[in-house]
């Protein structure tokens, strides 16, 4: 019996020992496993050299434009259909704005672009182009500006960057008073549901958790034209809904001109059948006749239009070498033959060496001349 017991005991020990030796292979197959695993290079080179830059700032965040301490930081990849790999957006928080970084690879090194103000990296279909891009959106007090990703990373040296003010907008009062406007970001931007895969991220983390999270950030990263599938169809609606309040507004205000034309010409015409005012005077528009009494004959015509334009004719015009055609004015003619003058508002239409104009005076809302007569003909 007690054999049978020690055998027993024995055979326990040895089982013990072997799943203890078990537990230890297979931890320390783990750890073999993980440790392989950290050795290997991300599959893609993009993300390794991505990878080895951010090892390479863990001591030095300045170098890469960052500040020391980081708050709320997330790390992306952005796919730039114009660039060759995909860039790297650090975003972080200060003064409770948010702060975003450009990192791109060149010739296997990867350079930053940095930006001073609060900026967010924005997927956008732009109208104007008809395409899709990424814009980096740097914002102030007064105003929004929006420049294109791949051209700061492409180093062209003609970009077109949009800035708006703040609530800058088009707008157009209706026949009925109601305003309808848009704004003008929107007449050129379209704001997509896009979001890039991002993670939590410090310069301060160990290599192991770094890899980690950049080899799950390159196997979610998707390609700029499989975002475009996604968002597609939102963003036609959107489009749609942007061209219908355009139309809506120019409709707007096509009514709204021909109102205010339909007023200006009825203005004009109640100001036509008033005549020219004439300092306290009105005289028709229309031609009118200067006849010499005292030699029975007709010495001219002249017209005077709404316009502001006269026409002369005959010969009572033409010693005083005036164009025949031109713009009329009103002044004053001194009637008086003696000491104190006598002024009487005119029709001018030319300035005389002698008197304040060449043309006729208004009295009694009718042309008067010393010696001739002048009447309306139509």
């Amino acid at each position: 019996m007690i054999k049978k017991e020690k055998k027993e005991k024995s055979k326990n020990k040895k089982c013990i020992f072997i799943i203890i030796g078990l537990i230890i292979l297979g931890i320390g197959g783990y750890f073999g496993y993980k440790y392989f695993e950290f050795k290997k290079p991300i599959e893609e080179k993009w993300g390794e050299t991505y990878y080895v830059y951010l090892k390479d700032i863990k001591e030095n965040a300045k170098k890469a434009g960052l500040p020391d301490k980081l708050n709320n930081a997330k790390i992306g990849f952005y796919d730039v259909i114009s660039v060759k790999d995909p860039i790297m957006v650090i975003e972080y928080e200060k003064n409770k704005e948010t702060y975003s970084n450009i990192y791109y690879i060149e010739n296997d090194k990867v350079n930053n672009i940095i930006y001073n103000e609060p900026t967010e990296i924005e997927f956008l279909y732009n109208i104007e182009e008809k395409k899709y891009d990424y814009y980096a959106h740097i914002e102030d007090d007064e105003s929004d500006t929006y420049t294109k990703v791949s051209d700061k990373v492409n180093k062209k040296e003609e970009t077109k960057d949009y800035t708006f003010k703040k609530d800058e907008k088009d707008s157009v009062t209706d026949i009925n008073g109601k305003e309808l406007s848009i704004e003008k970001k929107d007449e050129i931007f379209v704001e997509t549901d896009s979001k890039a895969t991002t993670e939590d991220w410090d310069n301060f983390l160990k290599d192991q958790v770094l890899k980690d999270i950049l080899k799950r950030l390159v196997k979610n990263h998707k390609s700029q034209k499989d975002i475009e599938k996604e968002v597609e169809k939102e963003v036609n609606k959107k489009v749609e809904a942007v061209e219908k309040q355009q139309e809506e507004m120019k409709n707007a205000q096509v009514a709204v001109d021909k109102k205010l034309a339909e007023e200006e010409a009825q203005r004009k015409a109640e100001e036509e059948a008033k005549g020219l005012q004439v300092g306290s005077q009105r005289v028709k528009y229309g031609t009118y006749r200067v006849y010499d009494p005292r030699i029975e004959q007709e010495t001219g015509r002249f017209t005077i239009n709404a316009d502001g334009t006269y026409h002369l004719s005959g010969e009572k015009f033409s010693m005083y070498n005036l164009p025949s055609d031109g713009k009329y004015f009103i002044g004053e003619i001194n009637i008086s033959q003696y000491e104190v003058p006598q002024m009487l508002p005119a029709v001018c239409f030319g300035k005389g060496e002698y008197s304040s104009c060449i043309g006729f005076p208004v009295y009694n809302n009718n042309f008067a001349d010393n010696y001739e007569m002048i009447e309306y003909i139509g």
